[in-house]
């Protein structure tokens, strides 16, 4: 069984989780390589930092190993990378 308590200051902080790659606003060049790579849901961990994150607020996240937290940090950072590059671009 997974447990996941969410806190937050208001019930603004409190965000639906994620239960689906191709329902994240992740960019196509990413959801590819989840593909490629044969990913085909996102953890609980992900599922429920991703929203959370995506709005540029703080997650504490305290899992096992393997449960997904490094991937839960770093696609949302990636996917502002590219929505940086891709608005310099157009500048």
């Amino acid at each position: 069984m997974i447990k996941i308590n969410i806190i937050g200051n208001t019930n603004d902080d409190i965000f639906a989780p994620i239960t689906s790659f191709e329902t994240t606003p992740f960019s196509s060049e990413i959801k590819r390589v989840l593909a490629n790579e044969g990913f085909t849901s996102p953890t609980p961990t992900q599922s429920q930092s991703w929203p959370i994150l995506l709005q540029s607020k703080d997650v504490i996240s305290i899992a096992r190993t393997g449960s997904g937290k490094t991937c839960a940090f770093l696609l949302p950072a990636l996917q502002r990378i590219i929505l940086s590059k891709k608005q310099n671009n157009t500048r």
